[in-house]
């Protein structure tokens, strides 16, 4: 007579478990990859928009101003009365809140504003985005030039 065996053994409880826990880390490091993915984007979607703000602010003959907060950033004009007025009906230079956890960590620029010129005069300027663990720094030099660097903590 035959006994009749209910359950596993221990080596199928491991292997399970060993192939759980393989996966699991291989998810994690792939949702950490699109969060620095995600934040080096940001940082490029910011700078391709620096760039646009200081070829409109040539083509237009107005001065753009582009202001930070810890958590997006928005572009101006100076209205008929020569105060800032946030651009709101532009696809382009609308407000920008930045994703998820993301925050403006840091921000070395001269003044409040970042300014464009229409005499194409570039801005010096360094922004920080970044979540806990990750960051990327934009950075615009006098020539014009724009950088953008991610760092991991």
């Amino acid at each position: 007579m035959s006994s009749v065996q209910r359950g596993f053994t221990l080596f199928e409880l491991l292997t399970v478990t060993a192939l759980i826990a393989i996966v699991l880390a291989l998810s994690s490091l792939s949702f950490r990859g699109t969060e620095a993915r995600q934040l080096r984007e940001e940082g490029e979607r910011l700078a391709a928009l620096i760039r646009l703000a200081g070829d409109e602010s040539a083509l237009d003959g107005r001065t753009l101003a582009l202001t930070f907060s810890e958590r997006g950033y928005a572009f101006s004009r100076r209205g008929l009365d020569g105060s800032w007025v946030q651009i709101v009906d532009d696809e382009v230079f609308r407000p920008r809140t930045l994703g998820g956890d993301v925050k403006v960590l840091s921000l070395s620029l001269d003044g409040k504003r970042l300014l464009f010129s229409p005499s194409g005069e570039a801005p010096v300027f360094a922004v920080t985005l970044g979540r806990e663990g990750s960051a990327v720094t934009v950075s615009g030099e006098a020539d014009g030039s724009l950088s953008v660097s991610s760092r991991d903590a």
